[in-house]
């Protein structure tokens, strides 16, 4: 089985990085994303990697340590509806980790 992560904007738009082929190492991958997603900076979680097209369907198997555990199992959507739920402070907090 192959993983990638989903990466998210404060938006709520999100795109795919980070493939591996097991969670470990894509974790590994979104901690040293550096600046390189500057427009993505909330690495939320991680997906199976079914190929090029990702849908906002699919479920999250894992999240990121600074996401709260009851995301896994649930979909790309329902994580987004959260981010876009957030306020700015709550935003800016995910995204510094203060």
């Amino acid at each position: 089985m192959k993983y990638k992560a989903v990466l998210f904007a404060p938006d709520g738009d999100w795109i795919t990085d980070c493939k591996g082929d097991t969670k470990d190492e894509v974790i590994e991958a979104m901690a040293n994303l550096g600046s390189r997603w500057y427009f993505y900076p909330i690495a939320l979680g991680i997906i199976l990697d079914k190929g090029s097209l990702t849908r906002e369907t699919q479920r999250l198997v894992d999240v990121a340590p600074n996401i709260p555990r009851v995301f896994v199992g649930m979909s790309i959507r329902t994580a987004r509806k959260w981010l876009q739920s957030l306020t700015k402070k709550e935003l800016h907090n995910l995204v510094t980790g203060g």
